[in-house]
């Protein structure tokens, strides 16, 4: 679905070089580098969103829990006041994680995402890729580590 989104656009070798085509070894292998980035991204990032709305959905059924616990709790009894104020506790802390912790690393991620989808619309949509040059850098591609 994604990878829609990153043209890879392949001319024979015969066609005359033009201002927008990559043209070099290093500019071919940049942006085959920048979408295998955007395809790790993508799912370091999908992942993240899948873990966020499992905590999100998790609290919200703590909540639910706890709320329809809340007019059966004998207030009478120590034990049973004492042990809904610790599940309170836990899930007023599980909420705070997920505010804390779990939804600012997946707001990273995103950024992390934009950020490298907006490097590679600046330095390759649109620019065409020589197939000479493109089957020699794709053999012997090797992107550094992030």
């Amino acid at each position: 679905m994604w990878k829609s989104l990153i043209p890879l656009i392949v001319i024979v070798a015969a066609t005359s070089a033009s201002a927008q085509d990559l043209g070099t070894p290093e500019g071919t292998r940049t942006c085959l580098c920048l979408e295998e980035g955007i395809a790790r991204k993508r799912d370091e990032m999908t992942a993240l969103q899948r873990a966020y709305d499992l905590k999100r959905q998790q609290l919200a059924e703590m909540t639910a829990r706890l709320d329809g616990q809340r007019s059966t709790v004998n207030t009478n009894d120590p034990a049973a006041v004492e042990s809904f104020r610790m599940s309170l506790e836990t899930r007023d802390a599980e909420a705070e994680r997920l505010d804390r912790e779990v939804l600012p690393e997946y707001q990273q991620s995103v950024s992390s995402y934009n950020d490298r989808i907006a490097r590679y619309q600046q330095s390759c949509a649109g620019k065409m890729y020589s197939e000479t040059i493109l089957n020699q850098v794709r053999a012997t591609l090797s992107c550094p580590a992030e």
